[in-house]
Parts: C-alpha cells; sequence; structure tokens
C-alpha cells in the first residue's frame, strides 16, 4: 500500500508544479500578442492645431503684429480678443502694451488658420511662457471677443477682473467696443460728407470694369 500511496503523490505534485507553468506560457502568449499589435498598428497623427516659432519684427496695433515665418513676413492676429481701434481712446496704450511684451522677442504661435484679410489667426506665446492674448486683456486693454470665443472662461474671467478693477479701458464708465466704434466712424463719416454718391451712366461713358465697352445715347 505504501508504494501506490508514494506514486499517486509523485503525480499529483507533478500536476502541481506543471499547472503554474502553463498560466505563466499562457500569460506570455498573451504579452507577446499585444506588444505585436503595439508595432503593427499606425502612429495616431497629432491632433490640435500646428505651432511654430517665430520672432516678432513689428506691432501693428494691440492685437495684430508681424511675425517672421520662413524668412518672410507673416501678419498674426491674435485671435479670441478685440482691442481698441489705433484713433479709437486706449488704442495706443495697446499698442504700447503689447510692443512692450512681444517686440523683437522670440515666440510660439499658435495657428488657427486665416481671417477674411488673409492674416493668421492665432495665440502668441510669450518667452516666459505667458499668453499674450490673454495679458492685453488682464491688463484691460481689449475685449474678450464674446462672438467668437464663447466658450473661453479664462478670458471671461480675466475680462470681469479688469472690469472690476477698472484697468485700463474699463476706467472709462462707458467704454466703446472696436465694433461699435466703426459704425460710429461710418455713421459719422455720411453726417459730415453725405452718402458716397452713385455713379450716373452717362452717353459715352464707359462701363465700370467693362472699359472696351462704351454707354450709346438711347434717348
Amino acid at each position: 500500500m505504501g508504494g501506490e500511496g508514494d506514486d499517486a503523490l509523485k503525480v499529483l505534485l507533478r500536476k502541481m508544479h506543471r499547472t503554474p507553468s502553463l498560466v505563466c506560457l499562457a500569460v506570455l502568449a498573451l504579452g507577446l500578442t499585444a506588444c505585436a499589435a503595439q508595432k503593427t498598428s499606425p502612429t495616431p497623427p497629432p491632433t490640435g492645431p500646428p505651432t511654430f516659432n517665430s520672432t516678432v519684427l513689428s506691432v501693428s496695433d494691440g492685437d495684430t503684429l508681424t511675425v517672421l515665418v520662413n524668412n518672410k513676413p507673416e501678419r498674426v492676429r491674435l485671435i479670441s480678443i478685440d482691442c481698441p481701434e489705433g484713433d479709437q481712446p486706449f488704442g495706443s496704450q495697446a499698442t504700447q502694451l503689447t510692443t512692450q511684451l512681444a517686440l523683437k522677442k522670440a515666440v510660439t504661435v499658435t495657428d488657427f488658420g486665416r481671417d477674411k484679410y488673409h492674416r493668421l489667426l492665432g495665440d502668441v506665446v510669450l518667452p516666459d511662457g505667458r499668453l499674450l492674448n490673454r495679458e492685453l486683456v488682464r491688463e484691460g486693454f481689449c475685449w474678450w471677443y464674446r462672438k467668437y470665443a464663447p466658450g473661453d472662461t479664462v478670458l471671461e474671467g480675466l475680462e470681469k477682473e479688469a472690469r472690476e478693477a477698472k484697468k485700463g479701458l474699463w476706467a472709462d464708465p462707458q467704454p466703446v467696443s472696436p465694433w461699435e466704434w466703426g459704425g460710429r466712424r461710418n455713421l459719422d463719416h455720411q453726417r459730415f460728407h453725405g452718402p458716397a454718391p452713385r455713379w450716373t451712366p452717362h452717353a459715352g461713358a464707359r462701363c465700370p470694369g467693362r472699359p472696351h465697352q462704351v454707354i450709346r445715347d438711347r434717348s
């Protein structure tokens, strides 16, 4: 009886030693399969708008500057904000702040496409990591452009803080936004100079856009 019991015990021990080995082999096989899948799967393309490093060559106004791209000047319109025009109150101060922060500095530009004037729409990161767009709002020298950046809660908060502290243009009890200023300027022009004259055709005149055609007298 003792011999048969010893044999059964040896068989049981061999099974116990074999089972962990099979489990290890299965785990190893799964790991190798996962690695192979990672090697063969394509790398996903980068997400988000492209960025590039550049140098600010000049500043046109508070929210427009020129940078160097491929050895050529490129105009950049700061996205999500709107500074006062050069001929309206606080316009020169906004230009001065942008000049102080960015002119001749190495910056990083995020490209969000083009506007109707073919300017590059972008964020501009300053050498110290600050975002120029936000700094102008923080100091009270531009508006958060709600129409084109309605979900930007950071700009919304910065504008609220500047307004409450009466910083920059918010020192004016009733500051006029650039889009309102442009409309008023057009109205003032019409008030003092009248509406633009309409072109009245006469015999012998050439058609606008069609210089080869001459209007004939139909009387």
